[in-house]
């Protein structure tokens, strides 16, 4: 009887393991623990914010740039950066578990909010794109989906017979006169025939955009764009891929709606972000080899104060990678630690050529090394150490 006893007792305990299972969750961009799935299990979870999560083999991921994972996202939003973890490459997931589209795209602020805006997937014939998402975030960890705010069917710029509106790297800035919204677009056809800007606008940040116009910028072919607002002179600038020949920077006028001429000129590249940091002006982008992958291109301006007459030095790839960890990049961020220490954010968009309806995105600081900057490749990063 004792033998049964002690038998029937070690097969209880074995039942009740396997009814027990762990399971492994990535949670934001980094953080990551073990959830009991018995019931004490689940409110631990619970109180640690734990929310959408995929099924993960035990064991946490050696990550490098040839890998592919995945950054998912749980819990309610409410912290700052400052307490973000970031997984630098693979595909986001919004609160809700969906995979994030917002490719070509860029980082608006506004009272602690972030507002990250990027086109939606590349799921219309030719690589094309349906509109325009945005997603809000208080922590730029855990992203919530906000809205399509600009439909592709909205355009009204004429298009040859066949053809199909290719819209392209969304940047929205805010105008503080007209208290307007404003968003710009590499506005094109399949063929890249229209070689223009679009232009939208809103009331508010996250309310549908009503297209205004399209136009070429100057009177030149426009492919590849990027906006940059100077907070250190309130001017607002468009750079653009200009003819493919070289990176015209214009600045705006006063309500944004159209640009004044070209006032600078830096290298063959397209895929550029202008952005500051210590002081200087730096411009950065890829070369121009389709979705394909390639080396980054860093340059800095000799003026600190004014982007208007600007002449730019190549520093290089500030990668060290020969495809730039298989990205091309889309725009800085730049976020100001309550230290008043800046960081700045390299965001690009992993294409996957020619499987570009899978494409996902790379996040990396950058960070001071001599008279230069440097981007290099981690695995997971926190916001706060840079």
């Amino acid at each position: 009887m004792n033998f049964l006893a002690v038998l029937l007792f070690a097969l209880l305990v074995s039942s009740c393991c396997w009814a027990a299972p762990h399971r492994f969750h990535k949670l934001g961009f980094g953080e990551e623990f073990w959830q009991h799935e018995y019931r004490h299990g689940v409110e631990r979870g619970r109180r640690l914010g734990a929310g959408v999560g995929r099924h993960q083999p035990h064991g946490r991921r050696n990550m490098d740039e040839d890998h592919e994972p995945v950054a998912y996202f749980s819990g309610p939003m409410g912290d700052t950066p400052e307490s973000a973890d970031i997984v630098s490459a693979g595909m986001r997931k919004d609160v809700d578990g969906n995979d994030v589209h917002a490719h070509g795209g860029g980082i608006y602020s506004e009272n602690g909010t972030y507002y990250w805006f990027g086109t939606t997937q590349k799921v219309l014939s030719g690589d094309l794109s349906d509109g325009i998402n945005v997603y809000k975030s208080s922590d730029m960890q855990h992203w919530q989906f906000g809205a399509k705010v600009f439909e592709n069917t909205s355009i009204t710029v004429p298009l040859a017979p066949g053809m199909s509106y290719r819209i392209e790297r969304p940047k929205v800035i805010y105008n503080k006169v007209t208290k307007t919204y404003v968003m710009y677009f590499h506005l094109d056809d399949s063929r890249f025939s229209l070689k223009m800007v679009g232009v939208a606008t809103s009331k508010t940040v996250m309310g549908q955009y009503a297209f205004v116009a399209g136009w070429k910028p100057d009177g030149e072919d426009s492919y590849d764009m990027g906006l940059f607002y100077d907070d250190h002179t309130d001017d607002a600038y468009l750079v653009r891929s200009v003819q493919n020949q070289y990176a015209g920077i214009s600045k705006l006028t006063d309500d944004f709606m159209n640009t004044t001429g070209i006032t600078s000129k830096g290298p063959r590249m397209e895929g550029q972000a202008i952005f500051r940091r210590n002081n200087k002006y730096y411009l950065i982008g890829s070369h121009l080899t389709g979705w394909s992958a390639n080396p980054a291109i860093l340059c800095v301006a000799d003026k600190n104060d004014t982007l208007v007459g600007a002449t730019w030095t190549d520093l290089g790839n500030p990668t060290g990678s020969h495809n730039t960890f298989n990205s091309q990049s889309t725009f800085v961020f730049s976020y100001i630690h309550p230290s008043g220490k800046e960081m700045n954010m390299f965001m690009a968009d992993r294409w996957k050529a020619p499987d570009v309806i899978h494409a996902d995105y790379l996040w990396l600081p950058f960070v001071d090394q001599g008279h230069t900057l440097n981007i290099t490749f981690e695995g997971e990063w926190k916001i706060k150490d840079y």
